[in-house]
């Protein structure tokens, strides 16, 4: 026998095997199709033993569509061809309607589920326990990709639009770019999407227009749901959202969110235009013993969103029932993500990005509430809440106050409030810029302070107040009162009441470059330039540029680098 001859039967297996894990079948009216309804095809995808390609075409409407996937297998769903012989897919994506019937949309319990070049629209589910209106995935499904997907007007008690629900024992896998989820509602948490048990990477996320009874007008994350998001060939944002009581834009509870601008080129991603009661844009919320609730993020703008109770921008509660330390935070900086980072662009301006402006904290009858910016609420001996703004611009907020703190119990942990190279100009408040009642630290290192209207002390804070490389030019004095905790020194302030024996606080004009139009860089004859020590935690200032940079002209005051959050070049 020829040798060759010998390995045919074991090819012809292979070839067929991989024939068999690779099956596409398709749906539409036309006699090449393979079937004529996605429930036909979803039927045959369960029961075939395989991964399967379910490939849509536009040449019919696809309504009173409600699917189950429960198989272990992989299967894609891609909708956009003109017809069922049609190799590739148009741009005008399909749409799934679920014609208001009482069930999802798409629903998966089992495998992994792939979504491409779709609209999920119309399902619309009652009960209180109902959850993901337009796509439902729970445990012990593995995990789901979305690509080119729109999600609109669904409906559930929670994850109005999008549900993804795995266990303590099982984290669902999630991957999406350019995914749209928009007017859709629950009546309960996540109006646009539901999480928890559950990890993503997203590219390019739109959620916008969605709204919440309680928590997580656009987003809700629940216990250890951990979503990644960078801006990629489109603008992300979070806007428009509404919930009825915490997190406008974004609820966390328990679970973690990053979103990071990481191309050159693009808008950074905004977080705006979002209400609630508390938290307009992001509320963080956790009591659970050893974990943290935390938003990261860099090069995007929070604007425009308004909170009637506290927290116009971020509201952030931590409860610790005993010893155990209970973390909840934000932190916002230049920096590459954690995750994924390296070889990204920041802002091609870099003082456009981290731009905290016009959040407001005010009520229905117009009085003014803590935390136009944050608000953070710490309850218990270990709960630690804490809010850094690294490289931000803090502008036209208005409020009782611009950053609230209150703590009952003091912490080993951090409890702090930390502005560095941070701008605070033209904010309105009632009372304090920054105030701190209880155990709660402030920090503003770095920063330049100018241009706001106060009805008190710029900073109030009854334990430990840590200033140092700043201008502070408003009016009002710097500190309310001078605690044990005090550490002020190496500022230019244009009032010193109170501020006598403070080592290296100076009372001038910084003379800024051009303050009425906002420029807030140091002329030549500044007194502000090389006198601070360095900071290893910051190496570029507002604009980017670098740190340190030692004017010849200028003698050293302590080393090269100048005060507040302008370093001049040359």
């Amino acid at each position: 026998m020829n040798p060759r001859l010998m390995f045919l039967p074991l090819i012809a297996v292979l070839i067929g095997a991989t024939q068999a894990r690779a099956a596409v079948v398709s749906v539409g009216n036309e006699p090449a199709c393979s079937f004529g309804s996605l429930q036909q095809a979803m039927a045959f995808a369960n029961s075939n033993g395989q991964d399967d390609e379910i490939r849509i075409a536009n040449t019919m409407q696809h309504t009173h569509v409600s699917v189950e996937k429960h198989d272990a297998d992989r299967l894609t769903i891609a909708g956009g061809y003109a017809s069922c012989s049609s190799a590739l897919p148009l741009a005008i994506p399909t749409v799934l309607d679920g014609s208001g019937s009482n069930a999802p949309v798409i629903r998966s319990v089992g495998g992994y589920l792939s979504l491409r070049n779709l609209q999920i629209t119309g399902g619309r589910l009652d009960g209180s326990s109902s959850s993901g209106g337009g796509v439902d995935m729970k445990a012990p499904a593995l995990g789901i990709d979305f690509r080119d997907v729109r999600i609109t007007l669904n409906s559930a008690a929670s994850g109005g639009g999008v549900a993804i629900i795995g266990s303590p024992s099982l984290t669902i896998r999630v991957r999406a770019e350019n995914l749209r989820i928009d007017r859709n509602d629950a009546s309960g948490n996540g109006g646009g999407l539901f999480a928890a048990y559950a990890n993503g990477q997203f590219s390019s996320l739109q959620v916008e227009d969605n709204r919440a009874g309680n928590d997580g007008g656009g987003i809700w994350l629940g216990n250890d749901a951990v979503f990644h998001n960078r801006t990629g060939k489109t603008r992300s944002g979070i806007f428009a959202n509404h919930a009825g009581n915490r997190g406008g834009g974004i609820a966390i509870e328990g679970g973690a969110m990053e979103m990071y601008h990481v191309a050159a080129g693009t808008d950074p991603a905004v977080i705006s235009n979002n209400s609630a009661r508390v938290g307009g844009a992001i509320s963080i919320f956790n009591d659970r013993p050893w974990t943290a609730a935390v938003f990261n993020g860099s090069g995007i703008n929070v604007v425009k969103n308004t909170a009637t109770r506290e927290g116009g921008a971020i509201a952030i509660s931590v409860i610790s029932s005993d010893s155990a330390p209970v973390f909840g935070g934000v932190h916002f900086s230049a920096a590459p993500p954690a995750v994924g980072g390296g070889g990204v662009g920041y802002c091609d301006t870099p003082r456009l990005c981290n731009v905290f402006s016009d959040n407001a904290a005010i009520d229905e009858q117009g009085s003014l509430m803590p935390g136009a910016v944050v608000a953070i609420h710490m309850k218990g001996k270990e709960a630690d809440g804490f809010a850094r703004f690294w490289n931000s611009t803090w502008r036209r907020n208005f409020g009782y106050d611009l950053a609230h703190s209150e703590s009952d119990v003091a912490s080993v942990w951090a409890q702090e409030i930390q502005l560095l190279n941070t701008l605070v100009d033209d904010n309105l408040v009632e009372k304090n810029l920054i105030n701190a009642t209880g155990f709660g630290s402030i920090y503003v290192m770095s920063s330049t302070v100018t241009g706001n209207r106060t009805g008190s002390a710029l900073i109030s804070g009854e334990a430990a107040n840590y200033l140092r490389g700043s201008i502070f030019t408003d009016d009002a004095p710097l500190l309310s009162s001078v605690t044990p905790g005090t550490a002020a020194f190496n500022l230019i302030v244009a009032n010193d009441d109170g501020l006598a024996g403070m080592p290296q606080i100076e009372k001038a004009d910084p003379r800024f470059a051009d303050p009425a139009n906002h420029d807030y860089q140091l002329r030549m004859d500044s007194p502000a330039l090389d006198r601070e020590w360095g900071n290893s935690a910051s190496t570029h200032d507002l604009d980017g540029e670098p740190r340190d940079v030692d004017l010849t002209y200028v003698p050293d005051f302590n080393m090269p680098r100048d005060l507040g959050c302008f370093e001049r070049q040359f």
